[in-house]
């Protein structure tokens, strides 16, 4: 996600990103690090201005920026307004800790007019079928057919950095913990036993 929206940000000189969680502190161990990783992996760093109060990322070309905040206080998110055009790009990082009625008030922050694609992230891993993320976007359901979503499924073997030792203990689930096989490695939404 980090490396798509650096990309996007350069691309577009008009490319604004609000990064969320559901507490803004917790940027501060996940989201922001990530960013600053990948724009020092592609040898960006020169490109930017990062702060750290307010928690900002600013394209040094072009002037648009990259802000982070948190749901934890949704009246905060209404007012976000940025020097440059208009919010195009919403990321929210453990989606599943978020609400319906706040990914709709997200949704909502993305308009006007912008040569930019709006679009909205949600990176998570899944947890069970009983979650409104489901609901919306996994299951076939009429009400929400015709919305327009890409949906990238990755699992531990799509991921080449792992070692041995957590590989084997994903793969032990089998076995041992359906749930979490289901959940943790295969990357499944799961049903927990014995749920009323």
């Amino acid at each position: 996600v980090t490396q798509k929206k650096i990309i996007k940000h350069l691309k577009y000189s008009r490319c604004n990103i609000l990064i969320l969680r559901k507490i803004a502190d917790t940027n501060r161990f996940s989201t922001i690090p990530e960013i600053e990783k990948t724009i020092n992996k592609f040898g960006l760093k020169d490109y930017f201005k990062i702060t750290k109060n307010p928690q900002k990322i600013v394209n040094l070309l072009y002037g648009n920026e990259i802000l982070f905040g948190g749901l934890d206080d949704v009246e905060k998110m209404k007012s976000v307004t940025f020097k440059n055009g208009i919010l195009t790009d919403i990321w929210v990082e453990e989606a599943t800790e978020i609400t319906e009625k706040d990914f709709e008030n997200l949704d909502i922050r993305l308009r006007g007019i912008s040569d930019v694609p709006l679009q909205i992230t949600l990176s998570f891993n899944p947890i069970n079928q009983l979650h409104w993320l489901y609901k919306r976007f996994f299951m076939s359901n009429d009400e929400y057919i015709n919305t327009n979503k890409y949906i990238l499924k990755t699992t531990y073997l799509d991921n080449k950095f792992i070692d041995s030792a957590y590989r084997n203990k994903l793969e032990s689930y089998k076995d041992s913990d359906p749930y979490m096989y289901q959940v943790y490695t295969l990357g499944n939404f799961g049903v927990l036993g014995n749920v009323i």
